[in-house]
């Protein structure tokens, strides 16, 4: 187990096994905005749910590889990054490091 994990700096978001490719999974933490998760290539991505263009949830939107596309006004977000991929976005969003510990999905906090 790494340094962070034995300080108890991660937060438990999920099963390992809940998020699926190809669609945005929310999770809901006291103290946190609303927090997206994207499973890609066998990893996993954690980025805030909101766009911040726009008052819309990213887990509601298309997933195409790594990007996810914005359902109010179709702008994207490489949810790898948090970096904007299409206009009308401009902003990133903030991301997090995901961690898998014995099947479970934790961010690091």
């Amino acid at each position: 187990m790494t340094e962070a994990a034995e300080k108890n700096d991660l937060a438990f978001l999920c099963d390992a096994s809940e998020p699926v490719e190809g669609e945005g999974f929310r999770v809901e933490l006291p103290n946190f905005p609303a927090l997206a998760v994207f499973k890609y290539d066998d990893k996993f991505f954690v980025i805030d749910d909101k766009c911040s263009h726009g008052n819309a949830s990213l887990c509601d939107g298309d997933v195409d590889g790594c990007e996810v596309e914005c359902p109010f006004h179709a702008g994207a977000f490489n949810f790898m990054t948090g970096e904007p991929t299409a206009a009308p976005c401009t902003v990133p969003v903030r991301t997090y490091e995901a961690r898998v510990v014995e099947g479970k999905l934790y961010m690091v906090i």
